[in-house]
């Protein structure tokens, strides 16, 4: 699914508007809205675009394809306006097997997050930040449309296909970053090779006696691009700039002691 992702919106309805003609065409799958919709906040100016009855009115029309939680502006008076349920301090969307925790982070962030997070969505600085932390969790300030500050443009952020990243009023991408595969496992020829901290595909392999052959071995991998067109037998391998030779075992036993490998074929 393709998650278009918001915070801070403050009000402003020409900052939603620009992200609802986003979502739209790139087809959006869901709106993940994380808190402080209608309400300017007291520590910030009003803007001069303030509507909260056209910001109800756009969200509730796609209320199904909406979640939504509470920042530190919402009230139940909004409540009342909204079609969805956004009074929550946080929630957890799973997709393909991936957990995302969504909060405004005024009381959950880094440092009190359940337990298997892949993912931190937060907003409430209005500062945008997209980076893994030390513990290797993917952590995204989506920042805010209305009130950026540190100097910052307005900013919001999109999840797809595996990625995250922060994308400027106009759609276009100032940062994107993989989700990252926790220690993943797969079997090949009866070879178990563990890959750390990784994206990668492995796609019609083969093995036999004299080595191994691949069509289109590895591609899309975090560590770099590797091709190869056909069934070509791969006689060589270079792992972290040593050449391999001999059987695929070899090579792969090498890769599972030294688990930051990089393959070049």
């Amino acid at each position: 699914m393709k998650y278009i992702i918001v915070s801070d919106i403050h009000g402003s309805i020409s900052a939603l508007d620009k992200v609802l003609a986003f979502f739209e065409r790139e087809k959006g799958d869901m709106l993940l809205i994380l808190g402080d919709i209608l309400n300017y906040g007291p520590r910030n100016r009003i803007p001069g675009d303030i509507n909260p009855a056209a910001i109800v009115e756009r969200l509730n029309a796609m209320a199904d394809r909406i979640v939504a939680v509470r920042g530190n502006c919402d009230s139940e008076v909004d409540q009342m306006l909204l079609s969805f349920p956004m009074m929550a301090d946080y929630t957890i969307v799973v997709d393909n097997g991936k957990k995302f925790f969504l909060t405004h982070g005024h009381k959950y962030g880094e440092s009190s997050l359940p337990l298997g997070a892949d993912a931190l969505f937060c907003g409430h600085t209005h500062l945008w930040k997209l980076e893994r932390n030390a513990d290797g969790l993917l952590v995204c300030n989506t920042g805010s449309v209305t009130f950026p500050k540190g100097g910052n443009v307005p900013t919001f952020a999109m999840l797809s296909n595996g990625e995250v990243s922060i994308r400027q009023l106009d759609g276009s991408v100032l940062k994107s970053l993989k989700l990252k595969i926790h220690n993943s496992e797969f079997t090949m020829n009866n070879s178990k090779f563990k890959i750390h901290n990784s994206e990668l595909r492995i796609q019609n392999c083969f093995h036999n006696s004299r080595g191994l052959t691949a069509n289109n071995f590895v591609r899309n991998c975090s560590l770099g691009i590797y091709k190869k067109e056909g069934r070509k037998k791969v006689d060589r391998r270079k792992v972290d700039g040593r050449l391999i030779q001999g059987t695929s075992k070899q090579a792969g036993r090498y890769m599972g002691e030294n688990p930051n490998w990089k393959l070049e074929i």
